[in-house]
């Protein structure tokens, strides 16, 4: 169980964090030459943008003020590294890379925290 205060810093983080990885999504939707491709990242996008909307709706519940808060430096530094290296590799999608591990990461917090026995989903946001 988190602190309410450490969780709404988390809140804010991840909501600025997703802002910008929905934005890296769409460049890099940008650049599928096959539409498969970039159906798949236009999904991707869809998935952060409802993710982003649950975050507004925690915010608005815990009075978190999503646009008056700072970025952690690692924050930072993460997504500057993502955009980064769009701009290093124009054209390609090879910059999907440095975004794997954040989204292996959720996939398996997401997979562990549901199969804990003490959750509820309707009292875990």
């Amino acid at each position: 169980d988190l602190e309410l205060d450490c969780f709404k810093e988390y809140i804010a983080q991840d909501a600025y964090f997703l802002e910008l990885f929905a934005k890296a999504y769409s460049a890099l939707a940008s650049r599928a030459l096959e539409w498969s491709n970039f159906l798949r990242l236009h999904a991707l996008v869809q998935g952060v943008v409802e993710e982003r909307q649950l975050h507004n709706e925690y915010a608005r519940r815990w009075s978190v003020d999503l646009s008056n808060f700072k970025p952690l430096p690692s924050t930072i530094a993460y997504t500057n590294l993502i955009f980064g290296y769009l701009d290093r590799f124009p054209g390609s999608l090879s910059p999907l890379a440095c975004m794997l591990p954040c989204m292996k990461l959720y996939l398996e917090l997401a997979r562990w925290v549901t199969e804990q026995e003490s959750y509820q989903a309707e009292s875990n946001p």
